[in-house]
């Protein structure tokens, strides 16, 4: 489902871009627009949305402001937005934590479906998964061979309980029955350090801090996590075609607002969010990620978060992932 719905909106972008472009009330903006980012500057989410506000304040005419609220994994900053009118004037840009933090933590404060107005699903990529120099593997079949010998204990890290690497490597554990215990870290940061260092055996990192780690000798790539091969590194295969058919998971990025934004204006932001990442510059920014633009139609976000918020939801289940 998710393959079809990403095939379907890169067919019809440029069309609804053009269409959409038209329906641009003549009133909005009439003041600066409030982008809120629920994590720290600097990470992924804080580089995309950046350059996000800058392709639509020169769009729109308008200030588009950045406001960092990181805290509670997402869970402050989203809040905050789901608390604030739906008028255009406050937008959220997050990624694949916004349908997992529902089912790891106790007191989440919003509804990531039916809570919000999703204006566009920005852009996709996947993990990639990595070894520590000096493990005896080659494959992700010898990965799973290697994690059941009752010799060895497979360690993998994170960027904490109930991120979406973890569940990553839940969901592969899950897929494989391979035997892995879980070390977090406080960031991506401590987690990448430890797996450089030789302190765990695996992480299932962004393309952003995995693929440089790479290329620099520094860890060994296995396989990437997605339904196809990344045009970042297509020298590696899936884990599906490695054996774990139907393995896919991706890191994502979406533009939403607060529930019950007219349509109009919408649309509106649908059209800008697609134009900045057509451009050259948000090509570039994107392939320097391992990421590739979405451009979902607005009722194609929904139910594209509808679908990541059931399987994560499963696999938090299965595996007892909970952070309070």
């Amino acid at each position: 489902m998710r393959r079809r719905l990403l095939l379907l909106g890169i067919a019809t972008a440029g069309i609804c871009g053009d269409a959409l472009a038209a329906t641009l009330p003549d009133a909005y903006p009439t003041k600066p627009i409030q982008l809120i980012i629920p994590f720290a500057p600097g990470g992924p989410t804080d580089i995309l949305g950046r350059f996000l506000a800058s392709s639509m304040s020169e769009q729109f005419g308008q200030t588009v402001v950045v406001l960092n609220r990181p805290g509670a994994g997402g869970n402050i900053g989203t809040q905050q937005v789901a608390r604030m009118a739906p008028d255009g004037y406050a937008l959220l840009l997050t990624a694949s934590s916004h349908v997992i933090n529902p089912a790891v933590y106790a007191q989440v404060q919003y509804e990531p479906t039916t809570g919000f107005t999703p204006i566009s699903l920005l852009a996709s990529g996947p993990f990639i998964l990595t070894v520590r120099n000096g493990l005896e593997v080659n494959s992700v079949a010898d990965l799973v061979r290697l994690s059941k010998q009752k010799s060895r204990s497979i360690s993998y890290s994170s960027a904490g309980t109930g991120t979406a690497n973890h569940l990553a490597g839940e969901l592969f554990k899950q897929m494989t029955s391979a035997q892995m215990i879980h070390v977090p870290f406080n960031g991506a940061a401590p987690a990448s350090q430890a797996i450089a260092g030789g302190v765990v055996d695996v992480l299932f990192n962004n393309m952003l801090s995995g693929l440089p780690m790479v290329r620099g000798k520094q860890v060994r790539a296995l396989a990437v996590t997605g339904p196809k091969r990344s045009p970042a590194a297509p020298e590696l295969p899936t884990i599906s075609e490695s054996g774990v058919a139907g393995f896919d998971v991706q890191t994502w990025y979406a533009l939403l607002a607060p529930h019950g934004l007219p349509p109009e204006i919408q649309a509106a932001l649908n059209s800008a969010a697609i134009k900045a990442l057509a451009d050259p510059k948000g090509r570039t920014l994107l392939e320097r990620q391992g990421l590739e633009s979405s451009s979902l139609r607005p009722e194609q976000v929904a139910s594209f978060l509808e679908e990541e918020q059931k399987k994560w939801a499963q696999t938090a289940k299965a595996s007892g992932a909970k952070v309070d």
